[in-house]
């Protein structure tokens, strides 16, 4: 996973970002950087032909009400998937609640979206009349004022609350076991699968996940790099 890890002089010592973070390599951190703002533009230029031929398709329509294969693709999305990861490492983690906390904090580094939506002010795909009309730039900055931080439209999309708070939580445990490769893979296929499932359904225009998902990803990293040293071990 190019965009989410990168080689370090040994092929088999692969670091995620939050690791680069720690260790100082500016060089690979700068590179990786690169490579999200290249997929967060080709997301952007693929917002609106991407919508129309799911939605053309009938392939929206078939997610959209596809019953519990839908929900059980998003279920990383929700804030009871990281708190329920926190309880397990509290309980098996060798640094028990040092994890535990680090995990809960990578919630909260999800859930910033709802901030965001409010200042970006963009509407979910066909909610903006008129409605047969894909419009991804159309947006309405600080949605409702100051009220509607507290008290948001359903229909704000800009970022994907479910990819970041999956992403989050992907990054969390890539972080706690940093040399674990088959639990690293397993928690990044699982943020995919919520990804492609907001994307799929229309819930989310592309770049709405894609940078979901970069909030999550270096959110999560920067807060182990300004708390790492008291809740995370030492792995390098």
């Amino acid at each position: 996973m190019p965009l989410l890890t990168t080689a370090a002089a040994n092929p088999s010592d692969s670091l995620p970002i939050a690791q680069e973070l720690r260790r100082g390599t500016v060089p690979r951190v700068f590179m990786l950087a690169v490579f999200w703002l290249i997929a967060i533009a080709i997301a952007f230029a693929l917002d609106r032909p991407l919508a129309l031929w799911l939605r053309d398709n009938g392939i929206a329509a078939s997610v959209k009400f596809g019953g519990y294969p839908k929900n059980a693709a998003k279920f990383a999305g929700y804030a009871w998937f990281p708190l329920t990861i926190a309880v397990a490492l509290l309980i098996w983690h060798p640094s028990h609640w040092r994890a535990a906390v680090f995990m809960s904090l990578c919630t909260l580094v999800g859930g910033t979206n709802s901030i965001l939506k409010w200042l970006v002010g963009r509407a979910r795909p066909f909610k903006l009349p008129p409605y047969e009309s894909a419009q991804p730039f159309r947006c309405s900055p600080f949605n409702g004022g100051l009220q509607g931080l507290f008290h948001q439209s359903n229909d704000l999309s800009f970022v994907s609350g479910h990819a970041s708070l999956a992403f989050a939580t992907a990054t969390g445990v890539a972080i706690l076991f940093p040399k674990s490769r088959p639990i690293v893979y397993l928690v990044y296929a699982i943020a995919t699968i919520v990804l492609l499932e907001r994307v799929g359904e229309n819930a989310h225009w592309l770049s709405d996940t894609v940078c979901g998902a970069a909030l999550g990803v270096w959110g999560v990293a920067l807060l182990a790099k300004w708390c790492g040293g008291s809740l995370l071990p030492d792995n390098s």
